[in-house]
């Protein structure tokens, strides 16, 4: 079955006439853009360090020296003097051997030329005992002798093997030493990667949480633009406040932390452009939109309720100046009004309410 034209221009009134979708619900832990509505998406910090303030993976330099030989090298040269090191040992154990074995041959050459002397003595006809005397103790003290020289001898190669390791000792200090000043190097550079890395750390962290908080505010101070154009609650710029001193001071040239009377320091200086549609009134002399809230017969009432005001037709002030300060209360021309924070409320009612409870307790 086919639709004529007519119906068709009926489903599409219908679909012109059709209610918008309801907005999603914003989520408070979130930040939208006050104009888009759309959701601002924040960067994350992408920390190089745990939950304890340790650096992970390449950003830490860690020790990979081999103590292992350094240690050996303080064992052997940072012994106490005239302890021997092992080299030492093994050598006066090899010059004893050296000794015993020379002191043997010694011994058995005069064994030997003792036998040979009375074979010969023996086979020229013998010899009187005075004679065999005489021949023995020449080859005895020829003997002794020998082993007094060879004594002298493995003293001395023990003495010089002892005077080498302590001149080894002394040699390897001078070297255990310079390898100590390196190793040392070696740590101090470790610190200061690690230190730079943890500074960088903080630097970069700061600078994020700096960053983040800019945009906070970037996004606060958009919704508190939005919402002054939305309440329409300002001033006109040459408005003048009075301020703690009993001073006035036109609201174009108020300052953030500067003081007003009875309102308390200044957090917000807000300036917008006012919208056509947004009526300016006269109250006793105070040019002010029509959304502002005045302090009159004991309660906070809109300007445009209130039958002191005049309307002022075709108003030439295109830009508007409102303030926020601690007690939500200036004074303009002796008049007490809301500050800005009170339009920002979403119950007008509700927020009229409070403003003239808070005021009762400040001046009472």
């Amino acid at each position: 079955m086919k639709y004529g034209v007519g119906w068709q221009k009926y489903r599409d009134q219908q679909a012109f006439n059709a209610p918008a979708p309801a907005a999603p619900a914003k989520d408070p832990n979130k930040l939208y853009n006050p104009v888009t509505g759309q959701e601002i998406i924040l960067p994350t910090f992408n920390s190089v360090a745990d939950s304890n303030g340790n650096l992970t993976g390449s950003y830490e330099a860690r020790d990979q020296y081999n103590t292992d030989a350094l240690n050996k090298l303080r064992g052997e040269y940072m012994r106490d003097a005239g302890t021997n090191s092992s080299w030492a040992n093994l050598m006066l154990q090899q010059n004893q051997q050296d000794k015993l074995a020379g002191l043997d041959s010694i011994n058995a050459q005069a064994s030997s030329g003792v036998t040979d002397m009375m074979s010969q003595l023996a086979s020229q006809g013998g010899a009187d005992s005075g004679s065999r005397e005489r021949a023995l103790s020449t080859f005895g003290r020829n003997s002794m002798l020998e082993r007094q020289r060879a004594n002298r001898d493995f003293s001395k190669r023990g003495a010089d093997v002892l005077t080498k390791d302590e001149e080894n000792r002394m040699a390897g200090l001078n070297t255990l030493n310079s390898l100590e000043a390196q190793r040392g190097q070696y740590l101090s550079s470790l610190d200061q990667f690690n230190v730079g890395n943890r500074l960088k750390e903080v630097q970069n962290k700061r600078q994020f949480e700096m960053d983040r908080y800019n945009k906070d505010m970037e996004t606060w101070a958009a919704d508190k633009q939005a919402n002054a154009q939305k309440g329409a609650s300002c001033f006109a710029p040459d408005t003048m406040i009075t301020m703690k001193d009993g001073s006035k001071k036109r609201i174009a040239d108020i300052r953030l932390g500067e003081e007003v009377l009875i309102g308390g320091k200044v957090t917000l200086c807000l300036t917008t452009l006012r919208k056509p549609h947004d009526k300016v009134y006269d109250y006793h002399g105070v040019f002010v939109t029509s959304m502002h809230a005045v302090y009159e017969n004991r309660e906070f009432i809109r300007v445009k309720d209130s039958k002191i005001s005049r309307l002022v037709e075709n108003a030439a002030i295109p830009v508007v100046y409102n303030l926020s300060v601690e007690n939500h209360v200036v004074i303009a021309g002796g008049t007490v009004f809301g500050d800005y924070d009170e339009v920002t409320m979403e119950d007008e009612e509700e927020a009229r309410k409070e403003l003239t409870n808070g005021f009762r307790k400040i001046v009472s």
